[in-house]
């Protein structure tokens, strides 16, 4: 069979076993595994229990399982599997959309799983390969790992023919033996009295002490770690060899070359977090929604009513601030795509940020409701006297999805309460509705992901992503409910000290000398936005729809500073800052992107911009930039 599991040109063919109770499924799945260039040879099974009896007696390299089977689902046969003791990979696949099922059947014992994708059969072949060489390689290691324990003599006879590296390592780091793979892996020669394993791997001075080898010599017993050499990855075990004073006198260093199953796993894990940031799609869209709402209700009731300036003001700012946490959003994402810095925290009126949060779900609780004839009761009480630290932005979100939450389970109408008071030394924050209420089975499980009382179409995601928010802001969420009499969330963060720096939507602008200005930007709504605001604030404004255009009216116009974005076609905005560069080294070049957060600053200086600017941005950013190019330039 290890042969078979090879595929290193072995003639040999790899022995399946496909349990499929679905004949044109089956057909196609004997059709693109047989006809693969990996060798397998397919054997059928139809149900649970003929899969099973053909496991009894008949050695198969992998089984490859549908979840659903008559009478009896994947997992259960996975358990049965187990129960025989037959040590085989199993490869599950599962409908579309069933990724709990799959993680289910990988916890059960499965080795992987394929989705029945559009493309399914495709990758189907080269999953069973990976896990059968996978499996083989663990059963070799495992093997190799016995003779060890075993005997140190026996295992000096087949040093010289393993396919990994074998050192033998004197009291004083010295090697004095290597099998040719490890001479091979390590990159030296038959001469081994002066070569020191230590300085060997650590080559930067401080010698044993900082090294594994070192501190299993002093220590002795056993030691498991990974080392990188040449380039490459290295699985190493160590294990020492005591003399009658129970003294450490030699040790057996085995290496393995992990390379590949490391870029491998990397692979595994970057695939597993795109596949989890699609499951997150649904619950992004949710707050976008809760954005889109708050700015799309603010902009209804300002034509409703055009006579009260102070409140189409009011709904302007709410309009500001609810379009400024939709970018904090996508800012989530970057940060869980690992493309953004986490942003430091600022004090936080808690006050403040309550008040928000319900001004912003106000055309749900108030304009909807009464739409349709439903009667809701809220209620403000605002008793905290302390401040936090944190990002208002996030809080925000955190309060706009539990009152969303907490008007969904009161679809007749009822009473919304929210709450601040310091208890301590917390500022506390309570939201509590006259509802549907949570059963005790389910209280425990409100913070998990995915876990939902609503029922299909939510993604259950909402109430995990506020737990996580929270605790990011050293607090802790307290829930107390009884099913049929409401509930309540108790959100408790730190009280900090000082005066909190709350957001301002509004932002009285300084209008700085004027400068002549180029902006450069294929999408027109920002183009003429970003002329727009430079226009209002005093500057002679020039604009090109393009990184070619802007370099051509560069070169023929006279420009204090230069606005660029990043992502043109055929000349990108990197470009346009070195071209312009060259062309005049004192022009302030300002780059307005989407992807700011995405740029570090050394990048920024190699290319030559001097600011920077993410979308969306404001004015206030705008003319504090041009200010400072200003600065510069007298």
């Amino acid at each position: 069979m290890l042969n078979r599991a090879t595929f290193s040109g072995v003639t040999n063919m790899a022995s399946i076993l496909l349990v499929e109770d679905n004949d044109d499924h089956a057909i196609l799945a004997q059709a693109a595994l047989s006809g693969s260039d990996r060798m397998f040879d397919v054997e059928r099974a139809i149900s649970a229990e003929e899969c099973l009896n053909m496991l009894v007696g008949r050695d198969y390299d992998a089984i490859v399982m549908d979840y659903s089977l008559p009478k009896r689902n994947g997992l259960e046969i996975l358990q049965d599997i187990e129960k025989l003791s037959y040590d085989v990979p199993v490869v599950m696949i599962t409908s579309h959309g069933d990724e709990r099922i799959a993680v289910e059947s990988i916890k059960r014992g499965a080795y992987d799983y394929v989705t029945k994708s559009d493309d399914y059969l495709a990758k189907l072949p080269l999953v069973l390969q990976k896990a059968i060489e996978a499996h083989e390689m663990a059963k070799e290691r495992a093997e190799l790992q016995n003779k060890i324990e075993e005997s140190e003599n026996r295992l000096r006879n087949i040093f010289d023919n393993v396919e990994v590296g074998i050192v033998e390592v004197n009291d004083d780091c010295s090697i004095s033996y290597a099998n040719p793979k490890a001479k091979h892996y390590l990159n030296i020669d038959d001469n081994l009295q002066d070569t020191n394993i230590c300085a060997l791997f650590m080559g930067n001075g401080k010698g044993c002490a900082s090294c594994e080898v070192g501190k299993c010599l002093k220590n002795g017993g056993s030691v498991s770690y990974e080392i990188e050499h040449n380039n490459r990855q290295f699985s190493a075990t160590i294990n020492a060899t005591k003399g009658n004073d129970g003294s450490v006198k030699q040790l057996v260093q085995v290496l393995m070359d992990v390379t590949e199953q490391r870029e491998l796993q990397n692979q595994l894990v970057q695939s597993e977090r795109i596949g989890a940031l699609g499951r997150m799609a649904s619950g992004v869209a949710h707050d976008f929604n809760n954005t889109l709402a708050a700015i799309l209700g603010r902009a209804e009731l300002m034509l409703m009513d055009t006579s009260d300036k102070e409140k189409i003001e009011r709904d302007l700012r709410t309009i500001q601030q609810a379009a400024l946490d939709g970018a904090e959003t996508v800012r989530r994402i970057q940060e869980y795509t690992g493309v953004a810095k986490q942003k430091e925290f600022t004090g936080i009126n808690v006050n403040g940020i309550v008040q928000d949060a319900l001004r912003m779900t106000e055309p749900r609780w108030k304009d909807q409701t009464q739409r349709d004839g439903v009667k809701m009761d809220v209620s403000l009480d605002l008793e905290s006297q302390l401040n936090t630290t944190g990002s208002a932005s996030d809080l925000r979100e955190v309060l706009t999805n539990m009152i969303f939450n907490a008007l969904d389970a009161m679809p007749g109408g009822g009473e919304l309460r929210l709450k601040t008071y310091d208890n301590g030394g917390h500022v506390c924050i309570s939201i509590s509705d006259t509802g549907v209420g949570v059963t005790s089975e389910d209280i425990g499980s409100l913070f998990e992901p995915f876990f939902t009382t609503k029922g299909v179409g939510h993604t259950g995601l909402g109430l995990s992503v506020a737990y996580g928010i929270i605790s990011r802001h050293s607090g802790r969420i307290d829930v107390y409910s009884e099913q049929g009499k409401g509930t309540e969330f108790i959100i408790k963060l730190p009280a900090r000290t000082g005066i909190a720096q709350q957001e301002k939507a509004g932002v009285a602008y300084q209008k700085p000398g004027k400068t002549s200005a180029l902006v450069i930007d294929d999408e027109e709504s920002i183009r003429k936005l970003l002329a727009d605001v430079l226009a209002q604030l005093g500057h002679h404004v020039t604009t090109a729809a393009g990184g070619m255009e802007g370099i051509e009216e560069f070169q023929t116009g006279d420009y204090d500073i230069v606005f660029t974005d990043l992502g043109m076609p055929e000349v990108s905005g990197w470009e346009v800052a070195e071209q312009i560069k060259a062309l005049d080294q004192s022009v302030t070049i300002v780059m307005v992107t989407g992807w700011g957060s995405e740029l570090d600053e050394d990048s920024l200086k190699d290319k030559k911009i001097d600011f920077l600017i993410s979308k969306p941005f404001q004015i206030s950013q705008i003319a504090e930039v041009v200010s400072k190019a200003m600065k510069v330039k007298s």
